[in-house]
């Protein structure tokens, strides 16, 4: 199935696309302030395209591309989302996946981004697991990559990803396959799994990602954040006060991804 070869490329800029669900319990505001983020601190940023249900508010320099969901689980649907802005040729070779609680907090050129991984996938899971749901989907993944010869590394690092709509075109049955499965499988590790099939693939380099789940103050958060430049929130963070105060300090100002 991986006879596509993919060549060195030389990107001028490298595509962003951001998969939003049906409900935002704060109003978009992760979203608003994931791209401030990017635009303050972004270089050489190609296409932003958001998929899913776009909020009203993205100014017209954001490729906004409406999708029902689908499925009961989330990996699913933004796997389907993903495929669809592949299928319709919005983005071509090398682009980021990003979620919507991904923020930027140092320059970084996002057409050298780093390709992270964060260590092996999971063999099993407790069914009193209180996140079992998640780390069911993270098994389901490494046995869909062992069924077809993929490597089986976790990828879901809190940060943009890389994926390759070539690699995507090529494993779209393998796709299909995984939306049968009950919690889907993890969306960056299942395509960067098939990439690392492919002649020339990435190299990639281990690195540990940051959750904040609680915010105390505005020095507790840098504490967390260390020298990272992105970093990832759980909602607890933004019930209260020091994660707001973050954001109006950090990206107080309109992007230019906002019409208001």
């Amino acid at each position: 199935m991986l006879g596509v070869g993919i060549g060195v490329l030389f990107l001028i800029a490298m595509d962003i696309v951001y998969v939003i669900g049906a409900d935002s319990k704060y109003d978009n505001l992760e979203l608003r302030m994931s791209l401030r983020s990017i635009a303050r601190f972004g270089q050489n940023i190609g296409k932003v395209v958001v998929v899913g249900k776009p909020p009203l508010w993205l100014s017209d320099r954001v490729v906004k591309i409406p999708v029902k969901d689908k499925y009961v689980y989330k990996h699913s649907n933004i796997l389907m989302c993903i495929e669809k802005v592949v299928e319709l040729g919005i983005v071509n070779g090398d682009f980021l996946y990003s979620s919507d609680d991904h923020f930027y907090c140092r320059d970084v050129d996002f057409n050298n981004y780093p390709y992270y991984l964060k260590g092996p996938l999971r063999k099993e899971v407790n069914e009193l697991d209180p996140f079992y749901s998640y780390h069911k989907s993270l098994c389901d993944t490494r046995m869909l990559c062992e069924k077809y010869g993929f490597p089986t590394i976790n990828y879901s690092q809190h940060c943009n990803t890389h994926m390759h709509s070539e690699v995507i075109k090529d494993i779209r049955l393998i796709l299909r396959e995984s939306y049968g499965l009950p919690f889907g499988v993890e969306p960056t590790s299942i395509i960067m799994n098939a990439w690392q099939t492919f002649p020339n693939a990435p190299k990639v380099t281990k690195r540990e990602d940051v959750k904040i789940l609680q915010a105390k103050s505005l020095a507790d958060i840098w504490e967390q954040i260390e020298d990272r430049d992105c970093f990832s929130i759980g909602d607890s963070a933004l019930s209260g006060n020091a994660m707001m105060t973050f954001f109006k300090e950090e990206y107080a100002h309109k992007s230019i991804f906002e019409n208001d």
